[in-house]
């Protein structure tokens, strides 16, 4: 529906309707878009969970804008004393009800239903992801999330990136993938792709000490990237 509007987005820079409110409020398009994200949870996931590196007496994750929450479950699978917290908006989190019961984690996975910037989101958790979120925001807002999320892990807690990222790419199909899917971004919700050096400037300016870049193999044109508090 937004496609057409394409040019006209492009000259104005405005958007005919919000996305994520039209997905929402559109019966069944919701729980479409979040299984359609679970193919890629269901390929990657296994693979972050090796590559984050949780300590085996981790307990605590929050998963911020988690939809279906299969990342937040493989963790739980992999690391038996952790307890995860999901935050996303009500029409996401279905999915992510009927995903979290079919596993038997109800206990030990919270789904809440809050926005983002109004949850509390602790202040001793092990690891936060921030998977597919930031390239909905410009450079300034990703700095004030970093830095929430920073505020919010104990010394030596994890945040944990995983998104689209511009540049250093092998392969004219995964640049070009890349490109596209940052002009998507742009034209449906104002988002964007950032390059590693903006990932690396974001997390050092929020205080984690060190960070490393994962690329995956399963899924060309994006990387995962681990900071440390």
């Amino acid at each position: 529906d937004l496609w057409p509007h394409g040019p006209e987005i492009i000259r104005s820079g405005e958007r005919p309707f919000n996305f994520y409110e039209y997905t929402a409020a559109t019966p069944g398009l919701s729980d479409a878009h979040q299984r359609m994200m679970m193919g890629n949870a269901n390929v990657t996931g296994p693979d972050i969970v090796k590559k984050v590196a949780l300590p085996d007496d981790a307990t605590r994750l929050l998963d911020v804008g988690g939809g279906h929450g299969m990342f937040s479950i493989l963790f739980c699978l992999a690391h038996p004393w952790l307890q995860a917290t999901i935050i996303d908006d009500e029409a996401a989190l279905q999915t992510a009800r009927e995903n979290v019961a079919a596993h038997g984690l109800d206990i030990r996975v919270k789904l809440e239903a809050d926005d983002l910037w109004q949850a509390n989101w602790g202040q001793d958790n092990d690891l936060i992801l921030l998977f597919n979120l930031l390239h909905h925001y410009n450079l300034d807002t990703c700095r004030e999330l970093l830095l929430k999320a920073h505020a919010a892990l104990k010394p030596g807690g994890k945040v944990a990136i995983f998104d689209q990222v511009e540049g250093n790419i092998s392969g004219s199909a995964a640049k070009a993938f890349v490109r596209l899917v940052s002009l998507m971004y742009y034209l449906f919700a104002d988002g964007r792709a950032f390059t590693r050096k903006d990932l690396a400037d974001l997390l050092n300016a929020a205080g984690f000490q060190r960070h490393h870049f994962h690329p995956l193999r399963q899924a060309p044109g994006s990387s995962l990237i681990v900071g440390v508090k």
